[in-house]
């Protein structure tokens, strides 16, 4: 969908972030005219953001980005612009997925569309409108509306003025597209947003446990009868997961063994191999039993080598309450066999329970919504048959799950392109473009290895507990550009231009214009932007906050998620 932004209908905002504490609501009111005075000091007054979703054809001119030692300069007769190839993943092998692993995926992403989605008329299109401006208002009301259809219960009626929840059915559900707009944003932005948060609204709910960082798995408890709302918000999570993978939306955080344990059994969701891949961590400690055997010269035997506090033991304790030390030595290969199945359920599932996860009430309630025909899809093939054998199935979560969460900066900056202003025809000064080019680049990938928000004289006061992960920026920026905070299958495209059109007043008055469906960002090169590009900020060491920084972070804050609210 082609998104155009009016902008007699933007309500600006004043620029100084100072004014600025919840970037969510609007600050005081202007002139439309305030909007096109280009008169404007960066420095002190970091710019807002506009994002818009219109669907762009692909560039041809559009070039890989490499650390800066690695550069090289060529120029060509068309559009010249620095040639950087793409480096080597910084990652281990493991987190590389093969080309048959993409193409099993984009093979079964085809088949279950063509056999469970079909398509239905426009009119008829499930709709979601909601003024937002951000996602995190939507994807609550997105469950609740999903847990009403399970449970036979009427669809909430008591929204706040301006959302409209049109053709919310199970058929709308199962159908090939979904509309959601939030805000002034359309188009799979949006979507992939809204789903985003669904998922994470689904593992907050209290039924989730988080076994890795940014993975969860629902609990499981033995022993302990259901509730029939349990088992409703259970076969809810299930048919989430389930059109999730269908709408082919970002599986993560859910964790990859639980979608094994759905689809097929425990032996194969406890794949020793996918487990070193995704969830490296727990593998290492996994790997520690069964415990190594060392010599003791007092009693001339071979004994497990067992420290309380320690893994093995550690694991054991953590899992397995009151098993000590003496009794492990008492146990033969069998029993040793049976706690390693112990501690990789208890590990993985949060449940030491191995034998009776698929036959929780809770687990076939799961399975129910994963699996059952809820919608008139006319298939007689099941959701779960559609993994086929074990290798099938684990090439399908390699697919879906390695390479996707965020473990190194460079990941994030190997995926950015560049596509130089064409000076074709113009009376532009060719090479000052390119040195502007060339410096805007190295400021960007300089920001994003940095570490916090940026601070100084115009800086937003506010607090972040993330803010100091090493990784905060690089997370920010792909939410901001692609919606998710997890590695995209394509490139992030950065398009500078010295120019936008008149429609485009707020991104001309703020030098950027983010397009969250085609995961690019629209640079503009003028007198404003020029000035924050200079050497020594680009060559400035990571802990200091240039303006630069200060004026590209109030571009790609996105802590609010939000679409077009100035």
């Amino acid at each position: 969908e082609y998104f155009s932004l009016d902008p007699a209908l933007i309500q600006p905002v004043a620029l100084s972030i100072n004014n600025i504490s919840d970037s969510s609501h609007p600050g005081p009111s202007n002139s439309a005219d305030t909007l096109i005075d280009t008169s404007l000091a960066f420095a002190s007054s970091p710019p807002t953001i506009i994002r818009s979703l219109a669907l762009i054809a692909p560039p041809s001119n559009i070039y890989n980005v490499q650390p800066d030692a690695l550069v090289t300069i060529t120029t060509r007769s068309t559009s010249p612009d620095s040639i950087i190839p793409t480096t080597q993943s910084h990652d281990p092998d493991s987190s590389i997925v093969s080309e048959a692993d993409l193409f099993a995926q984009d093979e079964w992403v085809s088949n279950i569309q063509a056999l469970f989605l079909k398509p239905l008329d426009y009119d008829k299109l499930l709709s979601i409108a909601h003024p937002g401006p951000t996602a995190a208002h939507v994807s609550p009301l997105i469950y609740t509306h999903i847990h009403a259809l399970l449970s036979n219960t009427p669809l909430p009626t008591d929204l706040a003025p301006g959302i409209r929840f049109k053709n919310f059915t199970m058929n709308g559900l199962f159908a090939s597209r979904l509309r959601i707009s939030i805000g002034e944003g359309v188009g799979d932005g949006p979507v992939r947003s809204a789903w985003a948060g669904l998922l994470l609204h689904m593992v907050a709910t209290g039924h989730w446990a988080e076994i890795a960082p940014g993975l969860f798995t629902p609990h499981f408890i033995p022993g302990i009868i259901p509730s029939a709302a349990d088992i409703t918000a259970y076969k809810t999570y299930g048919l989430i997961l389930r059109l999730t993978l269908l709408h082919n939306q970002v599986i993560l955080p859910i964790s990859p063994f639980l979608i094994l344990l759905l689809s097929h059994n425990f032996e194969i969701a406890t794949n020793m191999d996918l487990i070193n891949k995704v969830a490296p961590l727990l593998a290492i400690r996994l790997a520690t039993w069964p415990p190594q055997k060392l010599f003791n010269s007092e009693t001339g035997e071979f004994e497990m080598d067992l420290t309380n506090g320690q893994d093995p033991m550690l694991l054991v304790v953590d899992l397995i309450p009151n098993v000590t030390i003496q009794y492990v030595r008492t146990l033969g290969e069998e029993s040793l066999k049976v706690i390693k199945k112990q501690l990789t359920a208890g590990l993985l599932f949060a449940t030491t329970n191995y034998l009776g996860i698929q036959t929780h009430p809770l687990f076939l309630a799961l399975k129910s919504g994963f699996n059952d025909d809820f919608a008139e899809t006319g298939s007689t093939t099941s959701f779960i048959e559609t993994f086929g054998e074990s290798e099938h199935a684990l090439r399908l979560i390699n697919a879906l799950y390695i390479g996707k969460t965020v473990t190194n900066i460079e990941q994030v900056i190997a995926l950015i392109r560049t596509q130089p202003i064409d000076t074709i025809g113009t009376t532009l000064d060719e090479d000052e473009c390119r040195k502007f080019e060339k410096l805007a680049l190295k400021s960007i990938k300089r920001f994003l290895r940095g570490h916090g928000l940026p601070t100084g004289e115009g800086s937003e006061n506010r607090h972040d507990n993330n803010a100091n992960h090493p990784l905060f920026r690089c997370k920010e920026f792909l939410r901001s550009l692609t919606g998710s905070e997890y590695l995209p299958d394509q490139h992030i495209l950065i398009r500078f231009v010295n120019l936008f059109s008149p429609s485009q007043r707020l991104a001309s008055n703020v030098g950027a214009h983010i397009h969250v469906c085609t995961k690019h960002m629209d640079f503009l090169l003028n007198d404003d932007t020029k000035s924050l590009l200079t050497p020594p900020d680009a060559n400035a060491p990571t802990h200091i906050s240039t303006h630069f920084d200060q004026w590209f972070w109030s571009i790609i804050d996105t802590s609010h998620d939000e679409y077009n609210n100035a």
